[in-house]
């Protein structure tokens, strides 16, 4: 689905109903309609970032839920497409709502975010960092590159004081107005001895359907802050680097079992590296989501997770730590003092200060093609441009002395042989050269 098809159907229809008044004006509301859900004040944007192979097409495909389309294309540099967040069961609201989604191609295209993540488009603006979780080595070099990325941009588009003050303070109250629901308040019951109904698995066994009906059930949190909250003081290192754009890190293909037999990736390792992605996150605000777009696991939960900050829809899923494949971590829940908790129980590495290169190492298969890849190759020769080339050569020739044409050369040479033979021969006749004798 693109954006295209919207206007497509509505040349169609203007140029049935072209014959009659009635037509016309059924031609301009759609066409008013189609431009309100596409180009409105209030339009949302979802930025997605990765690096090369790390999903992030397919997972923008099972986040649109196109059952007409099984085809994925990829797009080059920087692809754009939409989600349809249409509510069929809400009469009153028949065009829905969009999300645009601007997927950037890798690294080497980062010069585009200017098109994407304009400076007007901020306040209404949500990025995804999509990560490759079946090369977990390379996870933690993967976020901080592109969250650098992230950052020297808005840095350089050098918003004015108040506007970025303004979007720094939505993200510190996002964060501050997480509120725990009644079910995860009898969660924490069910650890002091009570056993509450068990809750659904999030992500696991949904419709898609479900994401017509969002506004259904018990939200998890309460994203608006209410005048009498009293709102608690930020932990420290909490939103340290305040962005002022809402964040959500994803690690894409997190198939542990299959790592397991692959890699012999620990449940432990597991644990140390979502608990060093969450200190990353905390620092920028940021919610973490494990997900398969293969699988389609824990996607369900990204979708909710979107729309709740970009919509501003209920929270429909709760905070999931003990299940490794299908973890979430919204933003507002996690805290320095539940990460140091948790880094504290696990045993693969307990000093914080140690780089998480030097933990989680790859195995010695795939070193082997990474010190190769790493060797430093031929310098690459950059090809002149043509115009200096040619006023090189144009001074070079200039500043040769002319020498005369070969056939020029030639006959003077031959002029100066005839000169030399003619002087030899009278010098033999002055000096009595040898005479013929008559007896000879």
């Amino acid at each position: 689905r693109h954006s295209r098809e919207g206007r497509c159907m509505t040349d169609d229809v203007g140029t049935a109903a072209a014959g009659s008044a009635e037509g016309f004006t059924w031609e301009s509301i759609l066409r008013q309609a189609c431009k309100t859900r596409l180009h409105g004040s209030q339009a949302k944007h979802l930025i997605v970032l990765g690096d090369h192979s790390s999903g992030k097409t397919s997972l923008v495909h099972k986040l649109q839920q196109d059952q007409e389309s099984t085809t994925i294309h990829a797009g080059l540099a920087m692809d754009y497409s939409y989600i349809d967040v249409s509510d069929e069961t809400d009469d009153d609201a028949p065009t829905g709502q969009l999300i645009h989604v601007w997927t950037l191609g890798d690294r080497s295209h980062a010069h585009l975010l200017k098109f994407a993540l304009k400076p007007k488009r901020l306040p209404n603006s949500m990025v995804m960092i999509v990560l490759d979780f079946s090369a977990p080595w390379k996870l933690m070099q993967s976020l901080k590159h592109w969250l650098s990325v992230l950052e020297e941009y808005i840095e350089g588009l050098h918003l004015p004081a108040e506007q970025m003050q303004e979007l720094q303070k939505q993200c510190r109250l996002r964060y501050q107005g997480y509120r725990e629901s009644q079910e995860q308040t009898a969660d924490a019951s069910n650890a002091a001895g009570t056993t509450p109904e068990p809750a659904p698995t999030p992500g696991v066994g949904e419709s898609p359907a479900r994401r017509n009906n969002l506004t259904a059930g018990t939200a998890a949190t309460t994203p608006a802050v209410e005048e009498n909250d009293v709102l608690v003081p930020l932990p420290e290192g909490v939103l340290a680097r305040n962005l002022g754009v809402p964040i959500v890190v994803v690690c894409n293909k997190v198939e542990i079992q299959d790592l397991n037999k692959q890699f012999g990736l620990s449940d432990g390792m597991v644990d140390y590296i979502q608990q060093s992605l969450r200190r990353v996150c905390l620092q920028y605000g940021g919610g973490l989501v494990f997900c398969s777009a293969w699988k389609e696991s824990n996607v369900e939960v990204l979708f909710d997770y979107v729309a709740h900050h970009l919509l501003g829809r209920p929270l429909l899923h709760r905070f999931q730590l003990a299940s490794r494949d299908i973890l979430f971590v919204p933003c507002g829940w996690d805290s320095p003092d539940r990460v140091n908790i948790d880094f504290e129980s696990q045993r693969v590495c307990r000093d914080p200060d140690v780089p998480f290169e030097n933990v989680v190492q790859p195995p010695p298969s795939v070193a082997v093609t990474l010190a190769q890849e790493a060797q430093p190759t031929a310098p690459v020769t950059a090809a002149e441009d043509d115009q200096e080339f040619l006023r090189k050569l144009k001074a070079k020739i200039d500043a040769t002395p002319l020498s005369p044409p070969t056939s020029v050369r030639r006959a003077e040479v031959d002029e100066e042989q005839k000169k030399q033979n003619l002087l030899q021969f009278y010098r033999m006749l002055a000096s009595g050269g040898p005479r013929l004798g008559y007896g000879q």
